[in-house]
């Protein structure tokens, strides 16, 4: 449920998001293959979110990826965050994610289950967006070759927009 992790109604304190409440959640079940994760509290609100991306395809082999990303908390707790992130793992949700405490601006900060560091490989998501479809701020996936439908990880020659502006 996109609509719950971006209301801050249905979370628990500010989680310092530029997309609360913005409307700008549609990216993610138009646009894109990703599902909504988070924790709730004991009063039903949620204290960590983030998104998985389903299919993620590491350039230059066969390998299919799902991947965490954009994780926030109640008042930016890495401990939520990182419980968020465990919890995904016990339950076979995904295979790697975004090193909790790195910010938009690293685009390849990405590890396994394991913590080993995935930052040398190139990843893409197939993605569908128009010029005046809803788009959420991306802090991996940024680089946009629309007549490819691909978003990647790492600036490709021929990129038509950069999501992160």
């Amino acid at each position: 449920n996109f609509r719950d992790i971006y209301d801050s109604n249905k979370c628990d304190g500010d989680f310092y998001s530029c997309m609360t409440d913005k409307g700008y959640h549609y990216f993610y079940s138009d646009s894109v293959d990703a599902s909504a994760a988070y924790l709730k509290n004991e009063h039903g609100k949620i204290i960590a979110r983030c998104v998985i991306f389903n299919k993620v395809y590491e350039e230059g082999t066969n390998k299919i990826w799902r991947l965490a990303e954009r994780q926030y908390s109640t008042n930016q707790d890495d401990v939520l965050k990182r419980a968020l992130v465990n919890a995904l793992i016990i339950g076979g949700y995904i295979d790697g994610y975004k090193q909790v405490g790195y910010d938009c601006h690293h685009s390849k900060s990405f590890v396994d289950i394991y913590g080993n560091s995935l930052e040398d490989k190139k990843f893409y998501i197939d993605c569908n967006l128009g010029t005046e479809d809803t788009l959420s701020y991306q802090d991996s996936f940024k680089w946009y070759d629309m007549e490819a439908g691909k978003a990647y990880n790492y600036e490709v020659n021929g990129y038509d927009y950069e999501l992160d502006t």
